[in-house]
Formats: structure tokens, C-alpha cells, sequence
């Protein structure tokens, strides 16, 4: 995970995968731009599967991988334009 507080990570130390998928975070309505908690995952052939992280074996001195981040939390606005719309319709 990346911008989360040490605090909030450090009560899973040493849990299962499942404990750090069962993070909540909440949004921030004061400071929005504090909203900017991520989850990923490395991946040693450059595909993204979702939030599923494959299981990657170093079995070589040099191994090449590839960092997934996604953000956690998002808020999307959507407008349109309705001017096209019948009557009665909004």
C-alpha cells in the first residue's frame, strides 16, 4: 500500500494477504487531496490482474519486475449534456 499511514499498516503487521485487503479507508471530505491511498502489486511479466497478486518466484540473481499501483479510493463527477432529452425526461 502507499500513503497510509504507518499506524494503520503496522496493526496488520505479520497478518495473511486478507488482513491488508480488509483495510478501510475512509474518505476525506476536508482535504481531498489527502484521498490518495494506494494498493498494488509487483508482476514479473508487465499484466495487471485486478487487485489478484500473482505468486513470483526469485529463483535468480537478477529478476525483472513491474509495479502495479491503483488508487484505493476515487471520486468520479459525471455530466452530460441533456439538452437531447425528450420532454419530461431529467
Amino acid at each position: 500500500m502507499a500513503n497510509v499511514p504507518e499506524e494503520t499498516l503496522a496493526k496488520i503487521d505479520d497478518q495473511p494477504l486478507s488482513a491488508l485487503k480488509s483495510i478501510n479507508l475512509n474518505w476525506n471530505l476536508e482535504n481531498v487531496p489527502a484521498n490518495n491511498q494506494m494498493f498494488g502489486y509487483f508482476s514479473p511479466d508487465n499484466k495487471s490482474a485486478g487487485f489478484d497478486a500473482p505468486t513470483i518466484e526469485i529463483s535468480k540473481p537478477a529478476v525483472s519486475l513491474h509495479a502495479w499501483v491503483k488508487r484505493a479510493a476515487s471520486k468520479v463527477t459525471v455530466a452530460f449534456d441533456g439538452s437531447g432529452l425528450k420532454d419530461g425526461v431529467e
